[in-house]
């Protein structure tokens, strides 16, 4: 990535809010700028499934998918996220995206402006533990039992791996293993969501390429299965 596509990753990038007691912190952000319409490398990880990007339904000058890497979703080892931003001729947001389970929504409605006249940076909260993304936290009380999986259902999904990612892991993915990493998420993480939320701080040098952080990836995971004791 260079400074200039940095710097406009960065001008663009989404304001985003965590559940104050949320345990997890986002750990690098993979930038990709599209000029014009494309396929995601990222989401949501198999080239049969990729998504298109699209500008001109929002009728934007480009898009900036942002992919969040968090090590643990409150349910499983490895959490990725997405925001794309869709930005006019003018320099103004004229479009906004999220990941929501597997879904993209659209987070920029009439109901929903996120982004005020002249702003560069959205409005987006994190559900919480899942990450997935809503343009107000109310609309979380649409999702069956919200609080469930962030304590009784804590660790259920165990390393979740997609993919592009199966065979980057240095050790076998076993019963055995998957329930060590169930019972450590459970011990460690399991929280009662305050449903009060806060800006999330990234600092600006996590923001990289998604073809940097593809590669890093696999080392972040290995390095959490090495803390929790898995060999």
């Amino acid at each position: 990535m260079t400074q200039e596509e940095r710097e406009l990753c960065i001008k663009y990038a989404p304001e985003i809010y965590f559940d104050k007691n949320d345990p997890f912190s986002i750990r690098k952000v993979g930038c990709t700028i599209f000029n014009r319409s494309g396929k995601s490398h990222s989401f949501p990880g198999s080239p049969l499934r990729r998504r298109e990007i699209e500008l001109k339904p929002k009728n934007a000058a480009f898009a900036i998918e942002y992919a969040y890497y968090m090590d643990y979703d409150i349910q499983h080892l490895y959490e990725l996220e997405h925001i794309w931003v869709y930005v006019d001729s003018e320099g103004k947001v004229c479009g906004c995206e999220g990941s929501f389970h597997g879904k993209i929504l659209n987070e920029m409605t009439s109901l929903f402006p996120i982004c005020e006249e002249d702003e560069t940076h959205v409005h987006i909260f994190s559900q919480p533990g899942k990450h997935a993304f809503m343009p107000r936290p109310e609309l979380f009380e649409l999702y069956p039992n919200p609080d469930w999986c962030c304590y009784e259902g804590a660790g259920k999904g165990g390393l979740d791996l997609p993919e592009m990612f199966e065979d980057t892991v240095q050790v076998q993915i076993t019963e055995k293993l998957q329930q060590k990493v169930k019972a450590y998420i459970k011990k460690r993480f399991a929280f009662k969501p305050s449903w009060d939320f806060k800006p999330v701080t990234i600092s600006e040098i996590l923001y990289t390429s998604w073809e940097e952080l593809s590669k890093e990836i696999p080392h972040l995971v290995q390095q959490e299965l090495e803390l929790i004791g898995v060999n």
